[in-house]
């Protein structure tokens, strides 16, 4: 009898116990395994960006029958802040988009180089007002993070100005205009909730040259633009 009861006994426990660890088991696996959490890029998104930029320009001065020129190299550099705006649509792990951006610049720089009324020297300089581009993103996500490259159409405000020392009557200028040229580049963003994403980004920025006649001869500048910068976008 008492065979009979402790063999009971011991089936009971088995047959309750049993399920228990089982489901442990299957809650502590779950648990235990890393999952990644997939964020949706689409929709549209505005934000804001700070950065730094530099460059260099190229500036010379040449004689009516451009027989004859002197020039030097400018850098440049100074600090960016700005918006953007876009609009992307992910297909999958492929996220395809446009942003416009424009940036207030304090990106400047000058330099002096000897020329035709050595050796008095002459000043040059450049100022960037503002920047902005439009510009196509293609990138891949895995989880939260966003990696993409980008390129477009750049613009930018820039005065351009020189000064042959040595003298009233010397010649020289400030060239205040708008350029445009390409911009190409790439980033990094990172969703922290479904509408709030921090970025990092990269781009360079080569824009067209100018000339510009003046009455004893020709002045010509030339400026490509790198920025560095970070950034936060709301998507609505």
């Amino acid at each position: 009898m008492r065979t009979i009861i402790s063999t009971i006994a011991i089936a009971a426990v088995t047959a309750i116990a049993t399920p228990a660890l089982a489901d442990g088991y299957h809650y502590g696996s779950v648990k235990d395994t890393p999952r990644v959490t997939a964020h949706d890029w689409s929709g549209f998104y505005v934000g804001a960006h700070v950065g730094y930029g530099w460059g260099t320009g190229e500036s010379f001065v040449a004689n009516p029958a451009r027989t004859t020129s002197f020039g030097a190299s400018v850098d440049t550099t100074g600090f960016i802040a700005g918006g953007q705006a876009g609009f992307n649509l992910q297909l999958h792990s492929l996220v395809i988009g446009v942003e416009a951006d424009i940036s207030g610049s304090d990106v400047s720089g000058d330099t002096q180089f000897t020329g035709f009324f050595a050796p008095s020297t002459t000043d040059a300089g450049y100022d960037v007002n503002w920047l902005a581009t439009i510009r196509g993103r293609l990138g891949f996500t895995a989880g939260k993070f966003l990696v993409y490259g980008t390129g477009g159409v750049a613009y930018a405000d820039i005065e351009s100005n020189f000064q042959v020392g040595g003298g009233a009557g010397r010649p020289g200028g400030t060239f205040s205009e708008t350029r445009q040229g390409y911009v190409v580049g790439g980033g990094l963003e990172y969703a922290l909730s479904r509408n709030i994403s921090l970025k990092a980004e990269y781009l360079y920025i080569e824009l067209e040259d100018k000339e510009y006649r003046l009455t004893s001869g020709w002045f010509g500048s030339d400026l490509t633009l790198e920025t560095a910068r970070i950034g936060v976008n709301y998507r609505f």
